[in-house]
């Protein structure tokens, strides 16, 4: 299938270059249902994928154009340096992830605590240039002593669940962006929505395509994806805007609709799609400075998310005072 509209792939100038065919074909890799779903759509609306080498923006997004020769001309628009820092966010979600789940089953199991991983420090790193609000500013390359795939890492094994993990992740923010073509949100209508409602319904559609049916491994893999995603959307911008509702907000309605079931039915897949949730948004807090001093466990996550979005603001509050 042919997806790039504007450059020849074996041309992007990317550390990215080894996984960068993948990343461009994602949202068909999520399982076998979705890629039966998602290959209708790009066939039907001829969509393809712009690739912006210029912009610094966390830019994922749908777009369409009135050409004169068709109704409507649509693509993925996507920033190279937003899939740049997806896999370097990505990368430290997933070493920080591994470590917790790893520390609370020996903490269940009576064990020794686990102790910090070698690649903690090497996440922090990764994040801080990810989620710098110097992208907004000027072009951050990606910095050269830090791990990406285009080079041997020391630990084959993390490298492999890296690049696996972001192709779901890129993939489904590929599929959200999908489910706006599929639910024809960027065509004329009599009655506009609030833009958040559009959001919600993409979110909602793009998860249903990805998690379902939840019996096959990819699936069931894929559960935790999304709220890594959700967790790169929010270390860039966390709070509401006139487009986009809070991150908190679409996790908790993933969370309700995907993942609460689980507690029943599949508890050990639910406790795993429960750290996942929560991983990238304790990583979040931890770039920024927080400290855990004094935290205390909470009982669900929507007492989790209204803590998260209180530290979060705390933190803010305390960089532009300090400024």
């Amino acid at each position: 299938m042919h997806l790039l509209e504007n450059i020849d792939p074996k041309q992007v100038a990317t550390p990215l270059q080894p996984l960068f065919p993948q990343l461009v074909t994602s949202f068909l890799r999520l399982s076998p249902h979705s890629q039966e779903v998602a290959k209708r759509i790009v066939d039907e609306r001829a969509i393809r994928f712009h690739l912006d080498e210029t912009t610094s923006e966390f830019l994922y997004e749908a777009r369409a154009f009135h050409d004169g020769t068709a109704p409507f001309y649509q693509r993925f628009h996507v920033g190279l340096r937003a899939l740049e820092r997806t896999w370097a966010a990505v990368f430290g979600y997933l070493v920080l992830f591994v470590w917790m789940a790893e520390r609370h089953n020996a903490r269940r199991a009576g064990r020794a605590d686990t102790p910090e991983p070698e690649a903690l420090g090497v996440a922090g790193q990764l994040h801080h240039w990810a989620f710098s609000s110097r992208h907004t500013d000027e072009d951050l390359p990606w910095p050269f002593a830090l791990p990406c795939p285009s080079r041997p890492y020391p630990d084959a094994e993390l490298m492999a669940r890296v690049n696996a993990t972001t192709v779901r992740v890129v993939g489904w923010m590929l599929l959200h962006e999908l489910g706006h073509f599929e639910r024809r949100h960027l065509e004329p209508r009599k009655d506009y929505p609030h833009p958040h409602d559009d959001e919600f319904e993409a979110d909602a559609w793009a998860a249903q395509v990805a998690v379902t049916p939840q019996d096959l491994d990819h699936c069931r893999t894929n559960l935790g994806s999304i709220p890594f995603a959700l967790g790169a959307l929010a270390a860039i911008n966390h709070k509401s805007t006139k487009h986009h509702p809070a991150v908190a907000d679409r996790l908790r309605r993933y969370f309700r609709a995907h993942i609460e079931p689980l507690a029943t039915t599949d508890p050990a897949l639910f406790n795993t799609a429960l750290f996942a949730t929560t991983t990238p948004l304790q990583a979040i807090l931890h770039v920024r400075g927080w400290s855990p001093k004094g935290f205390q466990p909470l009982r669900s996550l929507d007492e989790y998310l209204t803590w998260w979005e209180g530290a979060i603001q705390g933190l803010e509050t305390n960089e532009a005072t300090a400024q």
